[in-house]
C-alpha cells in the first residue's frame, strides 16, 4: 500500500532550511511550479502555500488539484483543507472523489468529511462499492460525518457483507455513530451475536442509550459472554435499563 505524509515533508530541508509557510510565497510558488525540483519540495511547498494568504497561493493550490502527478493532487487536498478559503474550493474537492488514483480518492473522503462538504455525500456513496477495500474504507468513514438516514441499509448491508475485516468495522463504527430510536434493535441483533467484542459491547451500549426496562431480556444473554467487558458492559446496560 503507497502511504504519504503530509505533514512531514513540510519540514524537509531545501539547500539548509526548511520547506515551510516562513518561506517568501514567492520562493514557495517557484518550489511547487519549478519541475526541476524533486518532487518532494514540490509537494511540500504546496502544503506550505497552506499557510500564505496572498490569492496566488491560494489560487496556486487549486490549480494543483488537477495536476498530472497523483502525489501533488494529494497534497494539494491536504493543503486546501489547512486553507482558510478551502471552502471556496468545494467543487474541485468534490470532484477528486472521482479521481483515476485510489489514494487520491481517500484523500478526498477524508478532506471532504473533515470539511463536512454535504455536497460530497452522493459522490461517496459509490466509492462503497470500490474494488479497493481501502477505498471503501475511508468512504464509509466519510460517511459518519456526512450522514443521511437513508444510508442506513446500504451501511449495514457493507457491514455484513464486506470480505475486508476493516471494512466491515468502519462500517459498524458509522452505524454506531449515527444510531437512532428506529435502528438500535436491528444493530442490537446483530452485534449481540457478532464475533467482534466491541460490537458486543456496542450493541449493550445502544441498548442501554435507547432501550426501556422491557428490554432488559434482550441484554441478559450477554451477562455469560465470554468476554469479560461485554459482561461489564451488558451490566452496565442492564442497571440503565432498570432504573429508566
Amino acid at each position: 500500500m503507497r502511504s504519504l505524509d503530509p505533514v512531514g515533508f513540510v519540514g524537509m530541508l531545501h539547500n539548509g532550511f526548511p520547506i515551510s509557510e516562513y518561506l517568501p510565497t514567492t520562493v514557495l510558488l517557484h518550489l511547487l511550479y519549478a519541475r526541476e525540483h524533486p518532487p518532494e519540495k514540490r509537494w511540500a511547498a504546496c502544503v506550505a502555500l497552506s499557510g500564505k494568504p496572498e490569492p496566488e497561493a491560494f489560487d496556486a493550490i487549486v490549480q494543483s488539484l488537477r495536476a498530472p502527478e497523483w502525489e501533488l493532487r494529494r497534497f494539494a487536498l491536504e493543503a486546501i483543507q489547512r486553507h482558510p478559503r478551502g471552502a471556496e474550493a468545494a467543487d474541485h474537492i468534490v470532484a477528486a472523489l472521482f479521481d483515476v488514483d485510489d489514494l487520491v480518492r481517500q484523500t478526498a473522503c477524508r478532506v471532504c468529511a473533515g470539511m463536512r462538504l454535504e455536497g460530497a455525500h452522493d459522490g461517496i456513496l459509490p466509492l462503497l462499492k470500490a474494488d479497493n477495500p481501502d477505498v471503501r474504507d475511508m468512504a464509509a468513514n466519510a460517511l459518519a460525518q456526512l450522514w443521511d438516514e437513508s444510508d442506513f441499509d446500504r451501511m449495514f448491508t457493507l457491514y455484513k457483507n464486506d470480505q475486508r475485516r476493516a471494512v466491515r468495522i468502519a462500517a459498524a463504527k458509522t452505524l454506531r455513530k449515527n444510531a437512532g430510536p428506529w435502528t438500535w434493535r436491528r444493530l442490537f441483533n446483530s452485534w449481540s451475536i457478532d464475533r467482534e467484542v466491541r460490537h458486543r459491547m456496542w450493541g449493550c451500549e445502544l441498548a442501554a442509550k435507547f432501550g426501556r426496562r422491557k428490554d432488559v431480556p434482550l441484554v441478559e444473554p450477554l451477562l455469560d459472554d465470554r468476554n469479560r467487558n461485554v459482561r461489564i458492559a451488558a451490566e452496565e446496560s442492564i442497571a440503565r435499563l432498570r432504573a429508566a
